[in-house]
């Protein structure tokens, strides 16, 4: 992924992730490298503003995945430097660095959990949504750190629904629009998933707008007329946003699949069951139904993902 800053671009990369200074006079190549013990992969997701901090994941022991922080000062931090979680993963990070959002998985059991991340507090685990199974990721983050927004499951959309968490609320639903009506037309509203959020939390983009939404008070805008408020917050709704500057949005999407697009082309069965933001995204796998909606559209029973992935195991 990339993020445009005062002073810096990152680059995801596969053997490691490059920092390059944007200043065409002075630019260099920096190696951020990996954890100790590594396999020299690495990925960058995110910027602080300044973009003096990254944060992202490093391949441990040549397995899981484990979320890291990284400065041009300390070089690579590791958030969980203990290892309690099986694997962990920084998505977001605030404006000033101090403050990371991102999703982990317990050892047992393997629950997937949204988590924030301060250096007073170390990691947070956010919990879930009422009903959600212990399931839930966090995507973004507030420039001061105080708001994290992602997707949980619950009670309220059988797949998954949008959720926003500050310190006094805790996890708030914030609703899930309406599915692709075109593959589920009776399933109502089932998902949603915020991915940022502003500085103070009182804006929020709809990039799914043209696939039906992921807010419940998402409806779609015209780039003229592009906002509207809902109960004191702007909503950005307007479909295919990024195709408003296609060049730039072509070139940060092939930079954020390009590691995906590898770690599947040389084991699938081992990216998806490393990385369970990967795993949610599949609908068939070996010609096999595994979203609910997928087969309800085909009409036919689901299967379990898991167990799947088991029997090649």
């Amino acid at each position: 992924m990339i993020r445009c800053c005062n002073l810096w671009t990152v680059l995801a990369g596969w053997a490691a992730a490059l920092a390059v200074p944007a200043s065409a006079e002075d630019a260099w190549l920096e190696w951020i490298g990996d954890v100790p013990g590594g396999s020299h992969y690495s990925t960058i997701r995110d910027l602080s503003f300044d973009g003096q901090v990254a944060v992202g994941s490093s391949d441990y022991n040549g397995f899981f995945p484990v979320a890291l922080l990284w400065t041009r000062a300390g070089g690579i931090q590791v958030l969980d430097p203990n290892f309690v979680y099986l694997q962990s993963q920084a998505v977001a990070v605030s404006d000033d660095g101090t403050a990371v959002a991102g999703l982990l998985t317990l050892r047992q059991p393997q629950h997937v959990l949204a988590f924030r991340w301060t250096p007073e507090e170390g990691i947070r685990i956010l919990g879930d949504l009422p009903g959600g199974a212990r399931q839930s990721f966090g995507m973004g983050i507030s420039g001061d750190g105080q708001v994290v927004v992602g997707r949980s499951a619950s009670d309220r959309a059988d797949d998954v629904e949008s959720f926003l968490w500050t310190p006094a609320l805790g996890m708030v639903g914030l609703g899930a629009q309406t599915g692709f009506q075109t593959l589920a037309p009776a399933a109502g509203p089932w998902f949603g998933t915020a991915y940022g959020v502003s500085r103070d939390g009182s804006v929020v983009v709809d990039l799914s707008i043209d696939q039906g939404g992921c807010l419940a008070t998402s409806r779609p805008m015209r780039p003229a007329d592009p906002a509207y408020v809902v109960h004191g917050v702007t909503h950005v709704c307007v479909p295919n946003l990024p195709s408003l500057v296609a060049r730039t949005a072509s070139k940060a999407l092939v930079n954020a699949l390009l590691p995906s697009l590898r770690e599947l082309a040389a084991d699938p069965a081992a990216a998806l069951r490393n990385d369970p933001v990967l795993a949610s995204g599949v609908g068939i796998y070996r010609g096999e139904p595994v979203h609910p909606h997928v087969a309800a559209a085909l009409g036919v029973p689901a299967r379990s993902l898991g167990a799947l992935l088991a029997e090649e195991a």
